[in-house]
This record gives C-alpha cells, sequence and structure tokens, in this order.
C-alpha cells in the first residue's frame, strides 16, 4: 500500500510466452519489461560474481550488465478493463469466503 508501481519486470519461463505476457500485461494494466539476456539465472550468477572485483556494488553491477528487453504494453479497452476487473472480483470473493472458514469445524 502506498507505493505506485509503473512497470514490471518479467523473467524466467513466462516471459518468453507471448500470450502469458500481454495476459499480465492486461490484467495488470502495466507495461511488462523483459530482460534482453533470456537466462537470467546466469546473469544474476555473473552480477553477483563481479562484486567487489569488477564492480564495487551489487547495484552498480546491475546498471553495467543489464538491459531491458522487450516491452509489453496492456490493452486499455474498455472490455478488455472490465474483463480483467470482473476476474479479479471473483477472485476477491472467493478469498474473503475463504478467510469465513478458518476455524470452522470441517
Amino acid at each position: 500500500a502506498g507505493h505506485r508501481v509503473d512497470r514490471v519486470a518479467v523473467c524466467g519461463g513466462g516471459g518468453k510466452n507471448e500470450v502469458w505476457l500481454q495476459e499480465h500485461a492486461d490484467a495488470l494494466q502495466r507495461p511488462l519489461a523483459t530482460s534482453e539476456e533470456p537466462e537470467a539465472v546466469m546473469l544474476g550468477a555473473a552480477i553477483l560474481a563481479s562484486v567487489p572485483g569488477e564492480h564495487p556494488s551489487v547495484r552498480e553491477a546491475q546498471a553495467h550488465m543489464c538491459r531491458e528487453g522487450r516491452k509489453v504494453e496492456p490493452n486499455t479497452s474498455a472490455g478488455v478493463k472490465a474483463y480483467h476487473e470482473a476476474k479479479y472480483q471473483h477472485q476477491l470473493s472467493m478469498y474473503e469466503q475463504q478467510l469465513g472458514r478458518r476455524g470452522a469445524p470441517a
């Protein structure tokens, strides 16, 4: 709460799937940014290995070694927004019902 998210960074298997990327951008109504490096785990290992030799900090290593890849923009049409809002409200309702059942006898 109290934080604004302007974009979401994505890595891993989902970041390689066009449908997954678009659905998440649409549901979040935020752009998604993939990494230029498809093997994010290997890049993370290289970043950590470069500190403190090549780079004085992890943040500086990231600044030098990480590059943004593709950007996926959300579909902002009213129909898409309404669809995802309805799904969210349904999930929220199920969550609240589940909370109400906590501690109830089985």
